[in-house]
């Protein structure tokens, strides 16, 4: 699904965006009520300056008054992946653009991303995964990093972690898979309009990662790790 169509559907022919290279900014309007848009478009990697734009707007957003919620709509292709990238320090862009969107939550508004075609790695972690809560719709594809690239880093053998992927979704891509971790809270099918409606309901509370996960059986023992070092502190 293209980004003209998923606006479409969330908010039929009232929101505009402005496109800045791969990322964009605007305004929806749902139920007569206003929603700041942001996110990544055309399946492109995030780049650092990328990255820098999407703060800077999300900043410019947090400073004005009305208490519009942020949607993050998100389609990228990783972190843009080049030497010039890793000599500015892409990585503290990234860190910031992650800051900025926890600012705007702190500050009290409502934020949420939307995984509407794909992300991966540092454009989903950067973009999507510091969002308050990640939806997804259902052909979404979603990896942080794939196993030919773990087994590099990782120096364990490609078999071994196939072997891990079967058993565990920590080592798995997939939509599915991050339901299951508990970091997308649900998949979006049918009326997204509707769906979009019920996310910003400010009355709707929303379980951590690690509950969702131990319930859906994909992290079984992070509640009970995190409480322990509580305690234990």
């Amino acid at each position: 699904m293209s980004l003209d169509e998923l606006l479409l559907k969330l908010f039929g022919g009232a929101a505009r965006v402005t496109h800045c290279g791969a990322v964009f900014s605007g305004e929806g309007v749902l139920n007569g009520a206003p929603v700041a848009l942001f996110g990544t478009a055309g399946g492109a990697p995030l780049s650092a300056a990328g990255a820098h734009t999407l703060a800077g707007a999300i900043l410019k957003e947090i400073k004005q008054d009305g208490g519009r919620p942020l949607l993050i709509l998100l389609d990228n292709l990783s972190q843009k992946l080049a030497l010039s990238e890793e000599l500015i320090g892409n990585c503290r862009y990234f860190a910031h653009l992650a800051q900025c969107i926890d600012m705007a939550a702190r500050k009290g508004r409502r934020v949420i991303a939307l995984v509407y075609k794909q992300a991966i790695s540092g454009g989903f972690m950067a973009a999507g995964m510091s969002a308050r809560v990640c939806f997804a719709l259902p052909e979404a594809e979603l990896r942080v990093m794939d196993l030919a690239a773990m087994a590099r880093i990782t120096k364990q053998p490609l078999e071994r972690l196939k072997s891990l992927q079967e058993g565990s979704p920590v080592f798995a891509p997939g939509v599915q898979n991050f339901w299951a971790l508990g970091i997308i809270e649900s998949l979006w099918e049918g009326d997204l309009a509707m769906h979009l409606a019920e996310a910003l309901d400010e009355k709707r509370t929303f379980k951590s990662w690690r509950q969702l996960g131990e319930e859906r059986g994909g992290r079984t023992l992070a509640r009970f790790a995190s409480e322990a070092v509580r305690s234990h502190a």
